[in-house]
């Protein structure tokens, strides 16, 4: 699920730079006892602004991880961001997605029809170059 959104952010053309559990918060919570979250995903936008994406399933929210869920986004509030908390992403545009993301990989890029395509040729397949995407 996450690789999910991750690609969403990917395909995201205002979403210049993306990181991975990008921070960490810590805190003292109820009782006293120490607690920690890493938040999935952080994106820089074009216009500066920023987003920090947590995901999880909703029939999978522990009440102890909504509770570091509603900590993560007062600590973003306070620093600008905005976050979000996503479910499944939609199963149509994943789909579909994944496979605009075959063809981002330079091997599906060739360049003129008037040669062959080298890529194809040393994956072991010939076929003439198709124009460029």
């Amino acid at each position: 699920m996450e690789r999910d959104h991750l690609l969403n952010l990917d395909f995201d053309p205002t979403v210049v730079g993306i990181a991975s559990q990008p921070f960490w918060l810590h805190w003292t919570a109820e009782a006293g006892k120490p607690a920690a979250h890493a938040p999935d995903f952080f994106a820089r936008r074009r216009d500066g602004s920023a987003v920090a994406v947590d995901c999880r399933p909703v029939e999978r929210r522990r009440p102890r991880d909504v509770a570091k869920f509603e900590v993560t986004a007062r600590a973003c509030a306070l620093a600008g961001w905005e976050y979000r908390l996503l479910g499944a992403a939609d199963a149509l545009v994943t789909a579909n997605l994944r496979w605009l993301a075959g063809y981002r990989h330079p091997a599906t890029i060739c360049f003129g029809r008037s040669r062959w395509c080298g890529c194809a040729q040393s994956m072991g397949r010939s076929r003439w170059c198709c124009s460029p995407i």
